[in-house]
């Protein structure tokens, strides 16, 4: 029996592993979907847009046998302009920041919090992407999909999604069924933005006062931003990683009442009766797991959210 061929996906997660697959299929045009969909049909499959956030643990030995359809659908049109808003279509394939640049050098306001952002604007939504104040989820007005089990496209207007902190319907599906059975290809994103005059500005969120000076402006709010992220951010072409993996967890408000007790300086967001988020950043520095290393696998030196690749880490080392 021969052995099956394998493809190297070391390009394809964030963490720069030695990881294999056994099938990949690339997406490059709208037109190629149904006849995709009859390929796949019911095989376990995996959509992939640049790998950013997939941590792979497949080896030669053992490589991930489901079949990998990679988006490169590529594009970006201003759909239209009404009432002072702005619709923008950009498909999945194109890359996150590259996008957020293109939207600023045309005067368009909206998603500057959300520059130097890795990834693919396919990937954006499922994960619902957010930072300094702004949430992906924010800004979308409707969702192109491609539906495996209905075999044709599918529209959700912003409600449709269920966005979510880090979440929404496209993840929620992959959690209860399993990524293998991942129902949804998204093909393009609307979104809903504003001529730069006229974009809400959201510069509340520490570190990026301190780098604002005069007139602000979504530009110099996407400059100011860039400068806090590459001081606090490791280089991915530097030192390969997955981003701000963990997320805060939400606790119960007795539990939060609790420790702020015992630990007076513990940060806490969104507060309510019933609950607080507590910062995932904190506790692993109180665990002392800031710089810990297993192989060449670690937590950033810098920000204890991030998991990096040192050199040569293995996906065992990182698990």
């Amino acid at each position: 029996m021969t052995n099956p061929r394998l493809i190297e996906l070391k390009h394809l997660n964030g963490l720069k592993l030695k990881s294999y697959c056994t099938s990949l299929r690339k997406i490059t045009k709208l037109a190629a979907i149904n006849e995709l969909s009859e390929s796949v049909g019911t095989k376990p499959r995996l959509v992939v847009g640049h790998g950013s956030n997939i941590f792979f643990l497949s080896s030669k030995k053992n490589p991930l046998s489901s079949m990998v359809l990679l988006n490169q659908l590529k594009g970006i049109e201003k759909i239209s302009e009404k009432k002072e808003k702005i619709f923008v279509r950009c498909y999945a394939g194109e890359n996150w920041n590259d996008f957020v640049s293109w939207t600023l050098e045309n005067k368009m306001g909206g998603l500057e919090n959300l520059v130097l952002i890795p990834g693919s604007v396919g990937a954006a939504p499922i994960q619902n992407i957010g930072a300094y104040g702004v949430e992906i989820g924010d800004r979308v007005d409707s969702i192109n999909a491609w539906d495996f089990k209905l075999k044709k496209i599918i529209k959700f207007n912003a409600k449709d999604c269920e966005f979510e902190y880090r979440n929404s319907i496209f993840k929620k599906q992959m959690l209860q069924d399993g990524w293998k059975k991942t129902r949804y290809l998204i093909l393009s994103v609307d979104f809903l933005l504003w001529p730069e005059s006229r974009s809400p500005l959201i510069t509340h969120y520490p570190g990026i006062q301190e780098e604002l000076n005069g007139n602000q402006s979504p530009k110099k709010i996407a400059d100011a931003i860039k400068k806090v992220r590459i001081r606090k951010l490791p280089d991915s072409n530097q030192l390969p990683n997955i981003g701000s993996f963990f997320q805060n967890p939400r606790v119960k408000a007795s539990l939060a009442e609790k420790l702020k007790k015992q630990f007076p300086k513990m940060p806490e967001f969104e507060k309510t009766n019933l609950s607080s988020k507590i910062s995932a950043a904190w506790l692993i520095d109180k665990s002392n797991l800031k710089g810990y290393k297993i192989g060449d696998a670690g937590v950033y030196k810098k920000h204890s959210l991030i998991v990096v690749n040192h050199g040569n880490a293995t996906p065992n080392d990182v698990f």
